[in-house]
């Protein structure tokens, strides 16, 4: 003879009902869970904004690497940087296609004359220039030039 699964089943509706009602309390019911509400809580945290950094050669380039640590307390980041910016650096290149689907935010700190000239003029001939004609221009773009107020003010930096 076969046991049934579900030895309930056998039981007439009748019986059941003899049941005291103290012994029904402690049968866990379908739609009770036994697991504690707060560890249903699914601790999910928000993904970190990832910033593309750009550094130009210039003599604030030497501070970069603050700019660097003050950015990684709150998101991820990566670098981009032109050759000029080499020797302030100790930075690994990736290709510049990578960064532009990586990044929610591009940031250039420092940017140089030079630079902000090739930007203005369309020219990239870096990788840095390159990432900046090919960014999304519906993702934040930020750059803090650091140029003299002589240079900034020069008719030809305004055009």
């Amino acid at each position: 003879m076969m046991s049934d699964p579900n030895p309930g089943s056998n039981i007439p509706q009748s019986s059941q009902s003899n049941i005291p009602q103290s012994s029904q309390s402690n049968i866990p019911q379908p739609s009770q869970s036994n697991i504690p509400q707060s560890s249903l809580r699914c601790a999910v945290q928000p993904r970190r904004p990832r910033i593309l950094l750009g550094v130009c050669g210039c003599t604030d380039a030497a501070k970069f690497s603050l700019l660097c640590h003050f950015f990684r307390r709150w998101a991820s980041i990566e670098v981009i940087m032109t050759r000029a910016s080499i020797p302030f650096m100790e930075v690994s290149q990736t290709p510049p296609s990578h960064h532009l689907e990586w990044a929610d935010v591009f940031v250039i700190a420092p940017l140089s004359a030079n630079t902000l000239a090739k930007i203005a003029q369309g020219i990239s001939d870096n990788s840095l220039t390159e990432v900046v004609r090919g960014w999304d221009r519906n993702k934040p773009f930020y750059d803090a030039p650091a140029i003299d107020p002589v240079t900034w003010n020069n008719p030809l930096t305004r055009q």
